[in-house]
């Protein structure tokens, strides 16, 4: 444990039952002892996904928002966290206060796919295509 060193078996279990535990895996090559992932099942991302998030999508990725940059955007995950969502890019996206409220309300429904778009229906079932940024045309 970071600060603190190893753990015996009895204050693992204790820390482990403590109400309000969080557990993450937490995955190191045996030969280097580096760090080579790390769960994404805790729900804030990592400062490095949400840097990643951010540069993908460039701007707010929820329709009628304008171009409000993604850094100034929350990010929210497509899959709700509390429904099984991981804290992975490809379940996180850019969106606006208003838009992450409309979302989380479910005023809008989001459907993201393999190529980065990002499918969007209202209730009064209109459809907008949302697409990360295009570094090719700045």
């Amino acid at each position: 444990m970071p600060g603190f060193g190893y753990l015996d078996a009895e204050h693992v279990r204790a820390v482990a039952v403590r109400e309000g535990s969080v557990w993450q895996r937490l995955v190191a090559d045996p030969t280097t002892g580096h760090a080579v992932t790390v769960s994404p099942h805790t729900y804030r991302p990592t400062a490095s996904v949400a840097r990643f998030v951010r540069a993908r999508d460039g701007i707010a990725r929820d329709p009628g928002t304008g171009e409000i940059p993604a850094d100034r955007c929350e990010l929210d995950h497509l899959v709700p966290f509390d429904h099984g969502g991981p804290t992975t890019p490809d379940n996180l996206q850019s969106l606006s206060r208003k838009g992450h409220t409309r979302k989380t309300k479910r005023q809008w429904t989001a459907q993201a796919h393999p190529d980065g778009t990002i499918h969007w229906t209202s209730l009064l079932g209109q459809r907008y295509t949302t697409t990360p940024h295009d570094y090719r045309n700045p």
